[in-house]
């Protein structure tokens, strides 16, 4: 069984009640549904091309794929967290 982060709204603390449970909806069901796959059907893979997406490797698999909107959603919180912490 893979174990993935908690809800936002478990640990975000710039998230509004309001934002962290529209982010809960957006993303909890795709992670529901990645608890439910085996690590061996998440495993085939195929070439991504680099210079689309700064997380992108040569090679990608399913998971890493599955994987890439929550790097994007963390680079984006910790911009966000650091222009806030700035300006207190």
């Amino acid at each position: 069984m893979m174990t993935f982060p908690a809800r936002s709204s478990e640990h975000a603390c710039w998230v509004t009640p309001s934002l962290g449970r529209l982010m809960d909806r957006a993303t909890g069901r795709p992670q529901d549904s990645l608890r439910t796959q085996s690590e061996r059907s998440l495993a085939p893979g195929m070439h991504f091309p680099v210079d689309w997406e700064p997380y992108f490797n040569d090679s990608m698999t399913l998971l890493g794929i599955d994987h890439n909107p929550t790097q994007n959603y963390d680079h984006h919180r910790q911009q966000l967290t650091l222009a806030f912490a700035r300006r207190r």
